[in-house]
Order: C-alpha cells, then sequence, then structure tokens
C-alpha cells in the first residue's frame, strides 16, 4: 500500500512539473535591424533568406536575413522599451518581394568636342531591379531616362536606355554608395544619331524606411554621338559631318521605392 502511495505522489508530481514547464512562456526574443529597428517577440521562421517574428500583441515581421543585425534574448529593461514594432507595419502591410524602383534628377555642365564648348545639362532616369542580389545590398536592373543639353545655339537631346548596378557599403542609416550605368542613347534631333552609354555616381544615401531611400552624390557621364561638326582651322572653319563625345559631370539626386 505504501508503496503504491509513493507511486502515486511521484506521478503527480511529475505531471505537475511538466505543466508547469509546457506552460511557461518562452523568452522573447530581440531582433536588432542594420537600420538601428529594434523588435521584440517569438521568432516563427528563421533561416538564410528570411526571418519572420510574431510580437504579444499577434502582429507578424519579416525581413530579409540581410537586413538583420544580430537576434539575442529580450531583457526586461528592453520590454520595458516599447520596441520600435509597436510603431512599424505588420509583415500583411509592408512591401513584399525584392523588386524596386529608384528615380533620379541630375544637374551638370557638359561639352562635346568639336560641336559645343561647356554648356548646362539635365537629367532624368527611372529604373527598376532587385533590392537585394544574394542577400548583399546591391541594386541591379534596368532603366531609361531623357538627358537634354541646353544649348542655346542647338539644344540636343537623348534617350539613354541602360543596365544599372548600384551598391552601398553597409545597410546602415546612413551609408556611401557607388552606381555604374552602362548602354546606348538614342539621339531626339533628326540630324543627330546616337551612341555607347556610360555615367558613374558616387554619393551618400539614408534610409528612411524599411523600402525608402533618399540618395545625393555626384556624377559623370560620356555618350557618343554623331552630327554636323566645326572644326578651327588656321584657314578658318571645317564644317563636317562626324563622330564626337559628350562629357560631363554635376550634381544627381535619387529616391529608391
Amino acid at each position: 500500500m505504501q508503496n503504491h502511495f509513493h507511486k502515486i505522489l511521484l506521478l503527480v508530481v511529475l505531471l505537475f512539473s511538466a505543466t508547469f514547464v509546457h506552460g511557461k512562456d518562452p523568452t522573447p526574443d530581440k531582433v536588432t535591424l542594420r537600420t538601428g529597428e529594434v523588435y521584440i517577440g517569438q521568432i516563427l521562421i528563421r533561416n538564410n533568406e528570411i526571418v519572420t517574428l510574431k510580437t504579444t500583441d499577434g502582429n507578424r515581421f519579416q525581413f530579409p536575413a540581410a537586413e538583420v543585425l544580430k537576434i539575442e534574448a529580450a531583457t526586461q529593461n528592453d520590454l520595458d522599451k516599447k520596441p520600435a514594432a509597436t510603431v512599424s507595419m505588420p509583415e500583411e502591410t509592408q512591401p513584399e518581394g525584392n523588386i524596386c524602383g529608384l528615380a533620379e534628377l541630375s544637374a551638370g555642365m557638359a561639352r562635346a568636342t568639336n560641336k559645343f564648348g561647356l554648356t548646362p545639362v539635365i537629367q532624368g532616369t527611372l529604373s527598376f531591379g532587385t533590392r537585394l542580389i544574394k542577400g548583399k545590398n546591391l541594386f541591379g536592373g534596368a532603366g531609361v531616362g531623357y538627358l537634354h543639353v541646353l544649348n542655346s545655339a542647338e539644344p540636343i537631346g537623348f534617350i539613354p536606355v541602360f543596365l544599372r548596378l548600384r551598391g552601398a557599403a553597409e545597410r546602415k542609416k546612413l551609408s556611401p554608395y557607388v552606381c555604374i550605368d552602362g548602354g546606348y542613347s538614342f539621339a531626339t534631333n533628326e540630324e543627330t544619331s546616337g551612341g555607347l552609354y556610360a555615367r558613374t555616381a558616387i554619393g551618400m544615401q539614408v534610409r528612411k524606411s524599411k523600402s525608402t531611400l533618399l540618395s545625393l552624390g555626384i556624377f559623370g557621364f560620356a555618350t557618343n554621338f554623331s552630327s554636323q561638326l566645326t572644326e578651327s582651322t588656321p584657314t578658318g572653319e571645317y564644317h563636317y559631318e562626324g563622330g564626337t563625345s559628350l562629357y560631363g559631370i554635376g550634381i544627381t539626386a535619387g529616391i529608391q521605392f
């Protein structure tokens, strides 16, 4: 009888202990993004591509793994601070996928040998591509733009079509970037034909939200074209049809969305 009593008592203790351990809330996780935002909750999915987290109020947040700086156990002090998850968009309303757009407006000065001297130029571009390439902070895509030479004697316009590669050193709130374009520019003037097009830019970008970046930098470009040219000689001016290159530099501002 006494042995049966001990067995029953031991079984009750084991059941109580198992219920207590199973019912205890797991330690919350603290996810810190490279932008400085902090999210606290229970991690549902974690792999090389994404991290999905559920907060205590039921909202779910999903981040590309490349945007996550670190994951650690949350402390009571972290819970008292009311992290960014209480004010950020839940997973259902966050932008999905890796596709984004990039719009830029640029202005500067340019010249073309035997065509015109230093003159103002303006340019607008719109490109679409991937926000990340193999988890790296690289924009890769294609775009189109309009380049206008504000030469009072003979305004010239070009429509560059290009491939673009743009990368930043780190996914911080403020970071430097480099951008490279390569393609072909079509002339809009009947008497002018287009040619190869190249453009580079460097500057700083600031992250305004998970999907929005603002940037400011300097750029340089070159495009080949053929037109009516004029060469000055000791005996006078010589007019001919030929090819030349337009070179320019300036300031560029953009938004990635």
